[in-house]
């Protein structure tokens, strides 16, 4: 699973009286870049990159909230970036029977243990799936800007491509 930040359909709103945004759409910052608009969050089969679940929030949202509604409960493994690391998450996975394939996060003023290293670089290369996915959402889909209006008809927008998405990927995991 992995979240990407989508822009929103107006500009977002300034201090000048009159101007209005999207009534349901956030700031965030990413690395050091204010963002205007919401994100996708994208539960991902690793085998055949078919989405499994996603959801839409204001992007102030933090990528953690979203674990529980984005992951089935069905999974053998889940495997996300730090972002999703913490005790919530954890118990999630212990009350599911789901391997935690989450990467580990260094604490403040702490390092990772030495096995935790590898342990990171292994689920990494486990995630390119989920990154694949989003890219060809944004690429193939032009999803990098929602059209509407408030939260509910940019999430139904976000279904409706999650569902093409599935479609072509069926054909292509049909055909061999």
């Amino acid at each position: 699973m992995d979240a990407t930040l989508v822009q929103a359909a107006r500009r977002p709103p300034s201090r000048r009286a009159g101007t209005t945004g999207d009534p349901d759409a956030r700031f965030t910052v990413k690395r050091g870049q204010p963002h205007y608009g919401y994100k996708a969050h994208v539960g991902v089969d690793r085998t055949h990159l078919m989405i499994r679940r996603v959801s839409l929030t204001g992007a102030h949202v933090h990528d953690s909230r979203e674990f529980a509604r984005v992951a089935v409960g069905d999974e053998q493994m889940v495997v996300a970036d730090k972002a999703y690391w913490g005790e919530a998450q954890r118990q999630w996975c212990v009350k599911h029977q789901v391997a935690n394939g989450i990467r580990r996060r260094a604490k403040r003023g702490e390092k990772l243990r030495p096995g935790q290293r590898p342990f990171n670089w292994v689920l990494s290369r486990m995630r390119s799936g989920v990154e694949r996915v989003i890219g060809g959402m944004k690429h193939w889909a032009g999803y990098r800007r929602v059209r509407y209006l408030g939260r509910e008809p940019n999430r139904l927008e976000l279904e409706f491509k999650s569902l093409c998405w599935k479609m072509k990927r069926l054909v292509k995991v049909a055909a061999g």
